[in-house]
């Protein structure tokens, strides 16, 4: 919380707060400055002269001022659930059971977000919780709840895994 800050800061060595490279936080040991709040014991005048125009900059980020816009741009690029069974199994039905009710799920997410993608993965997690993926992509973008789940037990079924329990079953376009 922005609260917070300075305060979080203060025991921050300043190599993990990004405040330079590794030669600049080999300078600033030089000058005494290991954490946030040894940087921020420093004065205006003194930074700018051991750093240059960074120094400025040091000084108010160690005082929790940054006056730099916040760029928010993300694109979705995947959209997926996923299903953790109540009881492991390696019952055929089972698993096919759950995999349906994951393509429910995830048909209505992408219905609702207007999302589609032509790659599918399959994730799966096992009862000595190693997890396995596996991908296909198609020539064309998925149109149906009953394409995804063909798509999906054939993934599925490529898996060989009949003899191995699974607890999580998970699908991604």
């Amino acid at each position: 919380h922005p609260s917070q800050a300075l305060h979080f800061s203060a025991e921050l060595p300043v190599g993990a707060v990004g405040w330079g490279g590794r030669a600049t936080e080999g300078r600033m040991h030089q000058w005494g400055i290991r954490t946030g709040a040894n940087l921020r014991e420093q004065g205006l005048g003194q930074l700018p002269r051991h750093f240059g125009k960074a120094g400025r900059v040091f000084y108010d980020f160690a005082r929790g001022v940054d006056e730099r816009p916040v760029i928010y741009e993300w694109v979705r690029k995947s959209l997926g659930c996923e299903r953790t069974f109540g009881e492991n199994s390696a019952e055929p039905l089972v698993v096919e059971a759950h995999l349906r009710e994951v393509v429910e799920e995830l048909d209505g997410r992408l219905q609702r977000r207007q999302f589609s993608g032509r790659t599918l993965t399959l994730r799966v997690k096992f009862a000595d919780f190693s997890v396995l993926s596996r991908s296909a992509s198609f020539p064309e973008a998925f149109s149906s709840p009953e394409l995804l789940l063909q798509r999906g037990l054939e993934l599925l079924r490529a898996l060989d895994s009949a003899d191995h329990p699974l607890r999580l079953l998970g699908l991604s376009l």
